[in-house]
């Protein structure tokens, strides 16, 4: 789903993989994550012994702070660090529960995870000495944030190269090479999500979600839907089959 505040999540134990912007992460015991809004977060699968913690921030401040827009900082926490996390957790959990005046203490409470994140994430590029992007991997972020950002889905790969302004042949070689997927696997990951999101409307027409998917034919579309999750979009909407995530 988009997710209109800020998101943390904290994957206590276990193991899990999280989809964020048709990207998938693999998280284990002490990795914790934070993204911007509008971003496009899931859960797809997670082992059994898994504990998640989750935040929905909105927090106006937040803006100002050094958290890319469409890329998740993520992070492994040490030890010393999971337990000052685990502690905050249960500081922002009892004061929510107990909806009393103490919005002011919620609020620092959020900040140090935030900071928390964001210090471990620095550091940490910089023992790696992070390095600048190179040219193939500024276009693919490029592409990827276009693909994320549009109000609907182009099922061309010529509209994206075209804003890019390079041929449609280049950005299909650097994003294979880049992210040993091609450019299509990405349009299609949105077509899937974004057409789930539009298919829980049941008062938007299949004929609408169709179109808005970047299908000419209602036929179309759902060959495609079908293909890429094994049920119709009607199966879907009516919730008369489960996808896996």
């Amino acid at each position: 789903r988009y997710t209109p505040e800020y998101r943390i999540v904290y994957l206590k134990e276990g193991t899990a993989v999280h989809s964020i912007n048709y990207e998938d992460y693999s998280l284990k015991g002490g990795d914790i994550f934070l993204v911007s809004p509008y971003n496009i977060v899931s859960l797809k699968r997670a082992s059994e012994n898994s504990i998640h913690q989750m935040l929905a921030i909105d927090m106006p401040e937040l803006q100002y702070m050094k958290i890319p827009a469409y890329k998740p900082i993520m992070v492994h926490l040490s030890d010393s660090d999971k337990e000052i996390v685990e502690h905050t957790f249960g500081i922002i959990n009892n004061i929510v529960r107990s909806r009393g005046p103490q919005n002011n203490i919620l609020e620092k409470a959020v900040m140090l995870l935030v900071n928390m994140i964001i210090d471990v994430e620095t550091e940490t590029s910089r023992r790696l000495e992070h390095k600048r992007l190179s040219r193939d991997e500024e276009i693919t972020e490029d592409f990827k944030i276009i693909l994320a950002t549009e109000d609907v889905v182009n099922r061309s790969v010529k509209h994206y190269s075209d804003i890019i302004e390079i041929t449609d042949t280049y950005l299909s070689t650097i994003v294979k090479r880049v992210t040993g997927k091609t450019v299509m696997y990405w349009i299609d990951q949105k077509t899937v999500y974004y057409s789930k999101l539009m298919l829980q409307n049941k008062e938007v027409p299949l004929e609408t979600v169709a179109i808005q998917s970047g299908f000419k034919t209602l036929a179309q579309f759902c060959r495609f839907f079908k293909t890429k999750t094994g049920i119709t979009p009607t199966e879907y909407r009516n919730g008369l089959k489960k996808l896996p995530y």
